[in-house]
């Protein structure tokens, strides 16, 4: 196995110090270019935040990482759209939350694919949809909102939020998109944790496996606004360039 670790304030393009992003309220982080350890693929992703890891232990669902791969000919990892995934267990969080996630899309199947997942069961999943290349939709035990016009091969910023009565999409800098997504956390009982790319344990028979490269997703524990959001959104921006 190897570990890619890049000192922080030293990766790839000059890119920022991972200490740069709002740190109040930050649960998970996970950047392509530190903490990814391989095997025949990606075995381990580590939380540096906290200790929310990826795992993939069977060789030929791993996903593969790139110095190059991902938004901004950054460092990503690379999920197939045939049998990769990721799978943590660990995280069980209640609304509020708010993700921030940025990915390189690949060319996508004709059915489905799911960025990530949170299923305990079909009323009480938690599922940001790719469709086809034409919209994001957020799933939450009721349809939340959608953005539409997503293209493939083409890097985004993904910027959701949960609140425990509605919820947000954000594409790049765009216009949110809001809508009610239910009141559902990630994991929680039945399956907890979180799968990336994959179906999860539940899925609809709509539901397939996400062809994209992923670069960085920050998870916080409350929604953020104001001065705090516009950071973190730049945040991003600076270090890949995506709008």
């Amino acid at each position: 196995m190897s570990l890619i670790k890049q000192p922080f304030g030293f990766g790839a393009g000059g890119r920022a110090d991972m200490s740069d992003i709002s740190q109040t309220n930050l649960i998970s982080h996970f950047r392509a270019d530190t903490g990814v350890t391989l095997a025949t693929g990606v075995v381990k992703w580590e939380d540096q935040k906290g200790s929310n890891d990826f795992d993939q232990a069977v060789a030929a669902s791993q996903p593969a990482y790139s110095a190059t791969s991902g938004c901004g000919g950054l460092d990503g990892i690379t999920f197939d759209g045939t049998n990769d995934s990721l799978y943590n267990s660990t995280i069980i969080q209640a609304q509020p939350y708010h993700l921030f996630i940025a990915f390189h899309t690949e060319t996508q199947a004709t059915t489905s694919g799911e960025l990530a997942v949170s299923r305990n069961a079909p009323a009480t999943q938690v599922t940001l949809y790719y469709v086809n290349g034409d919209n994001v939709t957020i799933v939450s035990g009721a349809l939340g909102p959608n953005i539409a016009t997503w293209a493939d091969n083409t890097d985004y910023l993904l910027n959701t939020a949960f609140d425990g009565a509605s919820s947000f999409l954000q594409k790049n800098a765009g216009t949110p998109s809001v809508g009610n997504p239910g009141s559902n956390p990630w994991g929680g009982s039945g399956y907890a944790g979180m799968h990336l790319a994959a179906n999860g344990v539940i899925p609809p028979a709509t539901a397939a496996w996400c062809n994209y490269t992923i670069s960085e997703f920050a998870i916080y524990g409350a929604v953020q606004t104001g001065g705090t959001l516009t950071a973190i959104l730049d945040y991003f921006n600076d270090q890949y360039g995506i709008w």
